[in-house]
């Protein structure tokens, strides 16, 4: 072997053995070609697993999981403690990560509803004469009749949907055998669907009697929109009328 290939396989092992000093002290370092240009990024994963809830030891077993099971393509779209759970193997380990999810979700519904609420505060300063929505607008024009089923499609962190529920569910009120459906599309846990349910002060008892459902099933709920309507260009949110057994789309002027 000349001169320079001894080098480069002293460079190897100097480079390997610095690359698993790094990974042992919680240091991963990677370079990464971003847009056409090269970043060398240094993370901590202490830091990483403390914003997910974990410590370092769980979020290192998330990656291997991620990387080298089948959870990569079971749930690669789903949260560190989400992977973790779905992979516990004793009761208690699967509530120790249920908990943490709970508690990462409650910070970020807080969060959203913090929001919700600023947002509609803004509308209001900068056009003070106007409303987001205008829950009495056509409220003549809206026919509902006895046994109506209202089918609502939206993105639970998408405000305009919020806004329309709650107006539909004040032109529906003190009407009897009405059904509202409500049909949460993308990604939402149940805590979320829970917090959105107390956050819009949706009715206990018609939820009770189910003429009120929280429906969470992602995005198969848009297949199903699109099977009702036989369109595939629908935009949410939208509300649906269903009349003996006929479906149209209600316009609640936004």
């Amino acid at each position: 072997m000349n001169f320079v290939g001894i080098i480069i396989v002293l460079f190897i092992l100097i480079t390997a053995q610095h690359s698993q000093a790094s990974i042992s002290q919680g240091v991963v370092r990677s370079t990464e070609i971003t847009n056409g240009k090269i970043i060398n990024a240094s993370t901590d994963i202490t830091h990483i697993a403390k914003m997910w809830g974990l410590s370092k030891e769980e979020y290192l077993q998330y990656q291997k999981q991620i990387q080298n099971t089948p959870s990569a393509k079971w749930w690669h779209q789903l949260d560190p403690p989400q992977v973790l759970g779905m992979n516990a193997t004793t009761k208690v380990e699967r509530m120790h990560y249920a908990k943490i999810d709970v508690a990462l979700d409650q910070i970020k519904v807080a969060k959203e509803l913090a929001f919700q609420r600023a947002y509609a505060k803004a509308f209001s300063q900068r056009y003070p004469h106007a409303k987001l929505i205008d829950l009495d607008n056509d409220k003549q024009n809206i026919d509902i009749k006895a046994h109506d089923s209202f089918l609502v499609f939206f993105n639970i962190h998408n405000i305009q949907g919020a806004l329309l529920t709650n107006k539909l569910l004040k032109l529906v009120s003190g009407k009897l055998d009405i059904q509202i459906n409500i049909y949460f599309t993308g990604k939402a846990s149940f805590y979320e669907i829970e917090a959105w349910a107390r956050g819009n002060e949706l009715p206990h008892s018609k939820l009770e009697s189910l003429h009120i459902s929280l429906n969470h099933n992602q995005n198969n709920h848009v297949n199903k929109l699109k099977q009702i309507m036989g369109k595939t260009n629908l935009v949410l949110p939208i509300i649906i009328r269903v009349r003996n057994d006929k479906a149209s789309i209600i316009e609640l002027g936004i």
